[in-house]
């Protein structure tokens, strides 16, 4: 068994981006919504899974608006044509076969996490979506497949474009932060410097205990910044223990000949 997990918002925001017309007109919702449904067609072409799902946020401030107030206060809102068209986007896919879940609560990325990592210990496992903060999935044994390039990222890609291994990722990320979510990371830690302290110390864990390899300065700005990295730490890292109420033999794709 194969089964395709579908970033749902991630793909079908940039499909949304990329459709010409003037935005939020009815015939751009219209062509934004058949252009999204073929992505997804043709995500499942390209794979050839067993099973199909794609993961939607669903209503309510995730748990990371909770810790933190802040997360993603700096993201402009959803456009509302595109947002009145979700609900029709999910049916044509579910009329392919393809299931859209969510948890009130959660971020699409935890539902996509926790299917993930409970399926991957016995069957195939692809997840869609062009999201860094997905890419630590990588050491369950999960593939991730970037839908746009037509390539799966492996941690040699990861490797080339952060410099750490995809098990050190979330600590790369806690330490340089990521404007579009609204998370700062440590003042003065840049892409480089987060590169170099994790390949000499590892972690986080061990970099703050550690007594070499770091200036005054930097020892300094760590110390300070000791509590808001472990909780930098906490919202980039994907929960993996949600109950999505999901039976895999409802997400079976017909015609389908696999085994």
């Amino acid at each position: 068994m194969h089964v395709l997990l579908i970033d749902g918002l991630n793909l079908i925001r940039r499909v949304y981006a990329g459709v010409p017309g003037e935005e939020g007109s009815p015939a751009h919702v219209d062509d934004a919504i058949n252009a999204s449904v073929a992505s997804v067609k043709r995500a499942v072409a390209d794979t050839q899974p067993t099973h199909a799902i794609m993961a939607m946020d669903r209503a309510g401030l995730s748990w990371r608006h909770t810790l933190y107030s802040q997360y993603k206060a700096n993201r402009a809102p959803m456009p509302e044509a595109l947002r009145s068209a979700l609900p029709q986007i999910e049916q044509a896919c579910a009329e392919i076969g393809v299931v859209s879940v969510g948890v009130e609560n959660f971020e699409a990325d935890d539902v996509l996490a926790s299917i993930a990592c409970r399926l991957a210990t016995r069957m195939r496992v692809t997840v869609l979506s062009t999201d860094k903060g997905i890419l630590p999935l990588l050491t369950q044994g999960v593939a991730i497949r970037h839908h746009f390039d037509r390539r799966n990222l492996n941690d040699a890609y990861v490797q080339e474009r952060f410099g750490v291994r995809a098990q050190q990722l979330t600590d790369w990320l806690a330490l340089v932060g990521e404007s579009a979510l609204n998370i700062p990371g440590v003042p003065s830690f840049g892409p480089k410097t987060a590169t170099r302290l994790l390949c000499e110390h590892g972690d986080i864990d061990t970099l703050l205990s550690a007594q070499e390899g770091l200036s005054d300065k930097q020892r300094a700005v760590l110390d300070a910044n000791a509590e808001d990295l472990q909780m930098w730490r906490q919202l980039f890292s994907l929960r993996t223990d949600l109950d999505v109420g999901l039976n895999l033999a409802d997400c079976r794709l017909p015609h389908s000949h696999h085994v």
